[in-house]
């Protein structure tokens, strides 16, 4: 509920009071999308889901000037907050493989890690969630933000992948594809937590999951 003259929305990103979010997509088109995008700063639910489980639900800002944190994401609206919150002693965006496959960090140089709308992109996600795995401290975290959209995930086929541009889509059985590469997986949906009101003042959709990693003392599979 909001006071007398609140505004009903709030972007959590940029802190702008709206009316309402704007819509995207031509209405009654598969795209369509109502109260989806901030008028001011251009962030999607998924931006302002993931702001504020980053905010309220980990420890990243407990000490900040002293993290390291691994950010790679599809759009640059959230590392450029990240940045803007405070400079994490290390932030890293654009985690490119090294010579030998392997990616450009030692082991367990990262405190935390959000992974955004990226591991369908991947040739091998597998692969990368085992590096992740590596380059995580052992009391770091990790976050995967993705779409989930059917009961189990998908690998497109060549000609499929190139006009997504995604080599596939994932199922609810992500939690399966996450753990064998050596780390417990928690589903958090965020959005339900918060509740209806907060979830429509945040504009969120409310039924988007996010998966909370953590290394397990289980070593990575190598033949997963």
């Amino acid at each position: 509920m909001t006071s007398d003259g609140e505004l009903p929305c709030l972007c959590p990103i940029c802190r702008t009071g709206l009316s309402q979010f704007d819509s995207i997509g031509a209405p009654g088109s598969p795209g369509h999308r109502a109260g989806a995008r901030c008028s001011h700063c251009g962030s999607l639910e998924r931006n302002r889901l993931a702001w504020l489980y980053l905010l309220n639900a980990t420890d990243l800002f407990s000490d900040y000037e002293r993290t390291a944190v691994l950010f790679e994401c599809a759009e640059p609206l959230l590392s450029t907050k990240l940045a803007q919150a405070g400079e994490p002693a290390t932030l890293c965006a654009g985690a490119a493989p090294a010579p030998g496959g392997r990616l450009a960090y030692p082991d367990h140089t990262f405190d935390a890690a959000y992974l955004g709308h990226v591991l369908g992109t991947l040739p091998d996600d597998r692969w990368f969630l085992r590096e992740l795995r590596r380059v995580l401290k052992p009391t770091g975290w990790a976050i995967v933000h993705t779409f989930v959209v059917r009961d189990r995930t998908e690998e497109l086929d060549a000609g499929e992948a190139r006009r997504r541009g995604r080599f596939r889509i994932y199922g609810r059985d992500l939690p399966e594809r996450l753990a064998p590469v050596g780390f417990t997986v928690q589903a958090d949906a965020y959005a339900q937590r918060l509740g209806p009101e907060r979830a429509r003042r945040y504009g969120l959709a409310p039924d988007e999951v996010l998966y909370r990693l953590t290394p397990s003392r289980r070593q990575a599979n190598p033949n997963v």
